[in-house]
């Protein structure tokens, strides 16, 4: 079943979201990575992790403000 209006997350490799991202993404996926994956921030596909960019940066704004 094809969804045609449904939104399409922007996904992308942590290598290259990690040069425009102001934090070490690594460092914060190994240590949040559960919740980030229950946020739907990273994404799991086989080997490969992807990071949507909005919900991550989303996360990290909530992370501050506390």
């Amino acid at each position: 079943m094809i969804l045609e209006n449904a939104e399409k997350p922007e996904l992308t490799t942590v290598r290259s979201f990690q040069r425009s991202c102001p934090v070490n993404v690594r460092w914060a996926i190994q240590k949040y990575g559960t919740l980030l994956m229950e946020r739907g921030a990273v994404v799991r596909y086989g080997r490969k992790l992807l990071v949507n960019p909005n919900l991550f940066m989303s996360w990290l704004a909530s992370k501050e403000a506390k």
